[in-house]
């Protein structure tokens, strides 16, 4: 099973992209030359605190768009405790008490 990681290459490649030297991201984060050299050209990771700061001036630079999707409420505790019903029952509860967004109810049948 592989992991992520972020492509602290493409972090700097977008900042210089965007405008941005090398030696003005070195002023805007405090990382050392040689240490974002090593991030784009040798593969490096950085410590906790430079990635995060490297992030936030990628984000602050770049606004990207924060992906959401829509999530569907969980069941009330209420409705949990109510092992009398059917799940068709419970189901139709549900979709009768839950809000809908976008005038789309949340749960279609």
């Amino acid at each position: 099973m592989t992991g992520q990681r972020v492509d602290w290459e493409r972090i700097i490649a977008d900042l210089i992209r965007s405008g941005l030297t090398i030696m003005s991201i070195v002023e805007a984060t405090g990382i050392p030359k040689s240490t974002l050299l090593g991030y784009r050209n040798l593969g490096a990771e950085p410590k906790h605190w430079a990635g995060e700061v490297l992030l936030q001036l990628w984000r602050d630079r770049m606004h990207p768009h924060v992906p959401l999707r829509e999530v569907m409420p969980h069941v009330p505790r209420v409705h949990r405790q109510r092992s009398n019903l059917s799940f068709e029952q419970l189901l139709d509860t549900t979709r009768k008490n839950w809000p809908s967004v976008s005038g789309k109810p949340l749960i279609q049948k």
